[in-house]
């Protein structure tokens, strides 16, 4: 859990995620066909909590909310 990033804000904030990734290199290919119906509710994306530009702030700011 990298929440001493979310201290940081904008450019620091997504250097920081990215620096404290496991595998900052990895660039995942997606492998899901899009004509296939999909149900988030049993099956949700993974990883959810994956830091994305678009998520950053959610990650940061509900962090309360999250158990564990």
């Amino acid at each position: 859990r990298q929440f001493h990033c979310c201290r940081r804000h904008g450019a620091a904030r997504r250097r920081c995620f990215a620096q404290e990734t496991p595998a900052p290199t990895w660039d995942p290919l997606p492998a899901w066909d899009a004509n296939v119906a999909w149900d988030l509710v049993t099956e949700p994306p993974f990883p959810p909590g994956e830091p994305t530009a678009a998520n950053l702030g959610n990650i940061c700011g509900l962090r309360a909310l999250r158990p564990g």
